[in-house]
């Protein structure tokens, strides 16, 4: 980061500090006071006392405080687009050097004939070379984790305001910002202060150019405002149309949350468009704002509605008990856990601790299913449950595996595997052979890695807590998955296997995202 650039930024940030914020502005004398303290902790280029310096500026309430933070936020966005894209150049090579390491070491060891002086020579260049990848992208994930926790720190500050003048240099500043990563902020802090006089600031969003932008601006909305007028109806209506799943999936959410009863009929035609996830979060919106639990059938829905579309109001009005929200209507099921998506990533713990019994087993589907593994290990039971949840997969469905330990490994790099007969036995088969319990639990980095995936849903399942990787701290890693997940907009369900889990940690993590949680093997 350029170091003028954020002196200048520290200048004006440093008068947010000083008394509680309910106090107001702080005096001139203790500006300055904060000023040099931040500026100090800030110069130090340490991830720790920059934290330190962003808690001094989150103080205070004042309007050049607020512009100062969003500078920061601006010059941040400046390098992550570049450091994300140099990481996933990075991540595909390392990934092809580690299989040729594989293959290289398997030869070797298997002892069939000697290595020539060239293929010595090949292997060491390899291993030179992957051990140079492995410290620049430690480097990189390094850089852009601290990039995402410093994003978000600056987002609480924001927050936290209770300034008028800090919040309309927000709504100018940050949601005019060109950079999107400021905007989403912007829209964060705004969402999290649940600040209803920057609706209509929020609402002009819907239609921003980035897709995560404008999803998080239609759920912002449909979070804070008390309802949508008739503009407003039908600028989210509008975004059901949109090419991006998740805007509409944001409009979705909007409408079912503000229970307008105007987009029903625009619901219920949505629902016969959708496949996927989609459909799902349409039945729930429709049962929301209807009350009536017809599944997600498009038939029922558009018989119902075509039935009623006249006197709506009162048919809704007369229906005295509606759908819990959250029920899910799946076609594919993970221990339990139902979703109707065709995107799909299963992000698998294989540490060693999974080669322990599984404990009880489920009668249910012992007494039906010779392949349940009866006195297995909860290795054994994962791979029955992730085999039995890829063979409800349709064809046009798409999923990878993440699998980790010490380490963090994809099923299949650039890109999502199909859910044809052939993939599928492919998937079977390495399964079988090629998965096993060895080592600790580097679960941050799984998950970060299970979010870069071209999914809407993410399958988490582990039986212990972070042991290594670059969060270990529970209370961090529900922090920043959450904050990337803002803008991803995808469901996280969390399956907690045995009594050695952090079940609060992992409940929260379900919630936080919008997914299921389960706990199995107590």
């Amino acid at each position: 980061m350029r170091d003028g650039f954020l002196k200048i930024a520290l200048c004006a940030a440093a008068c947010l500090c000083s008394a509680p914020p309910a106090s107001g502005r702080v005096s001139d004398a203790r500006w300055k006071q904060l000023q040099r303290q931040s500026n100090a902790l800030w110069a130090t280029r340490k991830f720790a006392k920059r934290r330190q310096a962003l808690g001094l500026l989150g103080q205070a309430d004042r309007e050049e405080s607020a512009r100062g933070l969003l500078a920061l936020l601006d010059d941040i966005a400046i390098a992550a687009p570049e450091q994300r894209k140099q990481y996933g150049t990075l991540r595909q090579e390392f990934d092809g050097k580690m299989a040729e390491r594989d293959r290289l070491y398997k030869l070797k060891r298997s002892g069939n004939r000697n290595w020539t002086e060239q293929e010595h020579e090949q292997y060491d260049r390899l291993i030179r070379r992957f051990k140079r990848l492995n410290r620049d992208l430690g480097r990189l994930e390094k850089a852009l984790t601290e990039a995402d926790i410093l994003r978000h720190d600056v987002i609480e500050a924001l927050a936290a305001s209770n300034d008028g003048r800090a919040r309309a240099a927000l709504y100018a500043d940050g949601l005019a910002s060109k950079h999107p990563h400021v905007r989403g902020a912007a829209v964060q802090a705004l969402w999290q202060a649940r600040e209803k006089d920057c609706l209509s600031s929020i609402r002009a969003l819907f239609t921003d150019p980035d897709p995560g932008v404008a999803s998080m601006a239609l759920r912002a909305f449909g979070a804070i405002a008390p309802s949508a007028d008739e503009q407003s109806g039908k600028r989210l209506i509008a975004q059901l149309q949109h090419r991006d799943w998740r805007v509409r999936d944001g409009a979705i959410t909007a409408l079912g949350q503000l229970r307008h009863r105007p987009a029903v009929g625009a619901l219920v035609e949505a629902l016969e468009r959708e496949r996927g996830r989609l459909t799902g979060d349409l039945h729930q919106a429709l049962s929301r704002i209807t009350g009536f639990p017809f599944g997600n059938s498009p038939d029922s829905w558009k018989q119902w509605y075509s039935a009623n579309k006249h006197r709506l109001d009162q048919v809704i009005q007369q229906k005295k008990t509606a759908l819990k929200s959250g029920h899910s209507f799946g076609t594919v099921s993970f221990y339990g856990i139902q979703t109707s998506s065709h995107r799909i990533c299963f992000v698998i713990d294989v540490s060693g601790s999974m080669k322990e019994k599984a404990g009880a087993i489920d009668p249910r589907i012992a007494g039906v299913d010779r392949r349940y593994p009866r006195s297995g290990s909860k290795l054994q039971v994962a791979r029955y449950e992730l085999q039995k949840a890829i063979d409800q997969l349709s064809d046009a469905a798409r999923f990878n595996i993440v699998y980790f330990n010490g380490t963090v490994r994809i099923y299949r790099e650039n890109g999502m595997l199909t859910a044809s007969k052939k993939d599928k036995a492919q998937v079977t088969n390495w399964l079988r052979y090629r998965i096993r319990a060895l080592g600790g639990t580097r679960m941050f980095d799984a998950l970060a890695r299970g979010l870069s995936e071209d999914a809407d849903t993410i399958y988490f399942l582990t039986d212990g807590t972070p042991t290594s990787g670059y969060l270990t701290d529970p209370a961090d890693i529900l922090r920043e998955i959450t904050s990337r997940n803002q803008q991803r907009n995808m469901h996280i369900h969390v399956i907690a296997v045995g009594q050695q889990v952090d079940g609060n940690f992992l409940r929260q993590l379900a919630v936080r995202n919008r997914g299921s949680f389960v706990h199995t093997n107590k």
